[in-house]
């Protein structure tokens, strides 16, 4: 969480100035950008893409849940705990 948020910020604030005040080391956050992301965090990513899709299609008047719920009802692989990221 604390190399996120340095990503969020650190084109408002230097990052060794925020890895200093989070007690991290700056080597540590740039190896942590460098990582692959994990095949769970890609999934997550692509089951996202497919609810904001399936939104966009419907006009943008159902909700985040229920295109996902719709996602199901077309047979598309959406886990129930992720629906509604």
């Amino acid at each position: 969480m604390k190399y996120a948020f340095i990503r969020a910020h650190r084109d408002e604030f230097g990052v060794r100035a925020m890895c200093w005040m989070l007690r991290v080391h700056f080597s540590g956050f740039y190896a942590w950008l460098k990582e692959a992301l994990s095949h769970r965090a890609q999934e997550h990513i692509r089951q996202t893409e497919l609810i904001r899709q399936a939104w966009a299609d419907s006009g943008k008047v159902y909700g985040y849940p229920l295109a996902g719920r719709c996602l199901l009802c077309k047979h598309r692989k959406a886990q129930a705990h992720r629906r509604s990221a």
